[in-house]
């Protein structure tokens, strides 16, 4: 009895097993597969198509690259030296007129910015009012004369940009007097080398009277005289404007060489009034030296004191040829000579223009075939980005070839 007992109670456990659905059998009978849950599965697939495709693309492309030897560097890895990681600062004292609005020298400032970086130094301006150096304001505002003279004295260099008008003459004189006996370098631009040579002239030569037609038209030195093709009621329409040309008459002097003792240079004009052509004679036994002139040897363009570290004036204007890069070579002379660079920028310059005019005779032979070579190897691989070259990188190719 008990043996057919346990032989039926199997036989109905094994019955309900077969009748009785698994948890997960039922669970899908219960709950059939949607219309969205088919779609998701379908664009998971779709997905993987997609970035098998891309995958291939980008396999190809790097083919493609290696092909023609397209480096593609991570941008980071070319930037350059921040201008904010320079710590050396140079100061520039700018004696003028319209400090109070600095646009107006807008193109000296960015001389300036060129080429302090190129110096690796970080610029800072001292705008310093002509007429608050002047006696004047000394009795009138005792606060602004000694403001002006703490910025003066505290500059590492001077500049005194062009300008018009007699209102703050004399404080620019004063300014350039102190840059002489001081040996502090500095740099007269078109009215500041006109100034420049008013200072010598009363300081060193004993004129007391010497001045510019211009302010005091009955003076019995005049230094500065209108130019014979000027005229003193059509202002703007007898100056002397443009490109001129400066021949150099010292090849030793500092301007040649920093220009890379060039015979000549080509710089802008913009003035009216010259050095006087009939007193060049005694300012050159006095020990000022003219050492750039035009074309006739009667307009002064250049002037230095060859006793002072750098004492520089031109009548032209050296700011409107400034580049990020190439910055104006006086002004890369200012900078310079402020930290002790001088030497170093004087020496550089007559070996880069050395050096540029050898490869560049060679370079422009018709018969050199490295020229043609690497025009075809640039332009095959930048013709492929949609760029042109940049130039200096096309530059500096040609050159190691």
């Amino acid at each position: 009895m008990k043996e057919e007992s346990g032989r039926l109670m199997t036989n109905a456990m094994a019955t309900s097993k077969r009748q009785t659905p698994s948890v997960s059998a039922a669970s899908a009978a219960m709950h059939p597969p949607t219309c969205s849950s088919s779609h998701a599965l379908s664009q998971s697939n779709d997905v993987g198509a997609d970035s098998a495709q891309n995958n291939q693309k980008h396999s190809k492309d790097e083919a493609d690259r290696s092909q023609y030897d397209i480096h593609m560097a991570p941008l980071a890895s070319k930037r350059p030296p921040s201008y904010l990681d320079i710590l050396d600062m140079v100061r520039i004292a700018m004696v003028g007129k319209y400090t109070s609005l600095s646009d107006s020298y807008i193109s000296v400032l960015k001389a300036l910015s060129h080429a302090s970086i190129a110096c690796q130094k970080k610029l800072v301006v001292d705008w310093v009012p002509s007429s608050d150096l002047e006696d004047s304001t000394k009795a009138e505002a005792p606060d602004l004369y000694r403001a002006a003279w703490r910025r003066l004295r505290g500059a590492d260099g001077i500049l005194v940009p062009g300008g018009f008008g007699d209102r703050g003459v004399e404080g620019k004189i004063l300014a350039v007097k102190y840059a002489r006996e001081n040996n502090v370098p500095f740099l007269g631009i078109c009215l500041g080398m006109q100034i420049a040579v008013i200072e010598f002239a009363r300081s060193v030569m004993n004129l007391e009277d010497a001045n510019s037609t211009e302010f005091d038209p009955d003076t019995t030195n005049p230094c500065i005289v209108l130019m014979p093709e000027g005229c003193k009621t059509h202002l703007g329409g007898t100056m002397r404007l443009g490109s001129r040309r400066t021949y150099f008459e010292v090849a030793d002097s500092k301007a040649a060489k920093l220009y890379g003792n060039v015979s000549f240079v080509d710089e802008r004009h913009r003035h009216r009034y010259e050095v006087n052509p009939d007193m060049i004679t005694e300012f050159e036994k006095a020990g000022l030296a003219f050492v750039g002139k035009d074309e006739t040897k009667r307009r002064m363009e250049i002037v230095e004191l060859h006793t002072h570290p750098y004492f520089i004036g031109v009548q032209f204007h050296p700011e409107f040829k400034s580049r990020p890069g190439k910055p104006s070579a006086l002004f890369s002379g200012l900078v310079g000579a402020t930290r002790g660079q001088l030497e170093l920028l004087l020496q550089n310059s007559s070996q880069w223009h050395l050096n540029k005019a050898t490869y560049n005779k060679q370079w422009l032979h018709p018969c050199n075939p490295t020229r043609t070579a690497i025009r075809r190897t640039y332009n095959k691989q930048w013709l492929l980005t949609d760029a042109f070259p940049p130039e200096q990188e096309f530059e500096e190719a040609r050159y190691k070839a």
